[in-house]
């Protein structure tokens, strides 16, 4: 693969060259070279086309704080920065209709690459490679109308998990979903079929906090988490 780059001279940063990072592409393509190389060039294309240089100085709209919160509390037991977003309470449905598709999935690269700058951090203090994070999707708010309410709104789902998948490989080693209920189960068949095995084997759904807290601590400590995951912030 790194011949490959050589040869069509792509314009890879530093961080992105590393073998854990390229073995991570291949991983998402099931070691086909060819096709490894295609997704990294589709991405370099998708970075250039959102300002991914300066996606971290890029300014929302000032509602998206209020419509899609997230937090990004403190560590894992192993130095991995979590990711916390109330997925269940956000309504991709209406940036799709208030024609905002476009800054929707800015904000969710930009979320992405604050976690990546958390790892670098972390790698820092820890003084070893921390490439991934781990990521929880609370869904105690969700609602099918506002996920599923139309074919946009799906559609807006999948390409934001598409955006993972096709640009941040493996940034999370645990993609937990936590309060789902059997309705919640039962809908995200539809957008687990359209995403790769290897996500797909990230994927944990659980249902109450009696289920997914006893787990949970086993990675966090809770004075990395707030007070409304078990926590102590």
């Amino acid at each position: 693969m790194r011949e490959i780059i050589s040869e069509q001279e792509l314009n890879i940063p530093e961080q992105d060259k590393t073998d854990r990072k390229l073995v991570a592409w291949l991983r998402a393509q099931g070691l086909n070279v060819k096709k490894a190389v295609e997704m990294l060039q589709k991405s370099l294309e998708w970075r250039k086309s959102i300002g991914y240089d300066k996606i971290l100085e890029w300014e929302p709209p000032p509602h998206f704080f209020n419509d899609y919160p997230y937090q990004i509390p403190g560590l894992d037991r192993e130095g991995h920065p979590v990711v916390i977003i109330p997925w269940g309470n956000w309504d991709a449905n209406k940036a799709t209709k208030n024609g905002e598709k476009l800054e929707f999935q800015r904000y969710m690269a930009q979320v992405f690459v604050k976690t990546i700058s958390s790892t670098r951090a972390s790698s820092v203090r820890f003084k070893q490679e921390i490439t991934q994070g781990f990521l929880i999707l609370d869904y105690s708010k969700f609602s099918v109308m506002h996920h599923f309410g139309s074919p946009s709104t799906v559609q807006s789902l999948i390409e934001c998990l598409r955006l993972l998948e096709g640009n941040f490989p493996e940034l999370f080693y645990q993609i937990w979903l936590i309060n789902c209920s059997k309705l919640m189960l039962l809908s995200f068949t539809v957008i687990k079929a359209c995403m790769s095995d290897s996500m797909g084997s990230m994927l944990k759904l659980m249902s109450g906090p009696d289920e997914w807290k006893p787990k949970l601590f086993k990675y966090i400590s809770p004075a990395e988490l707030p007070v409304e995951y078990g926590g102590t912030q």
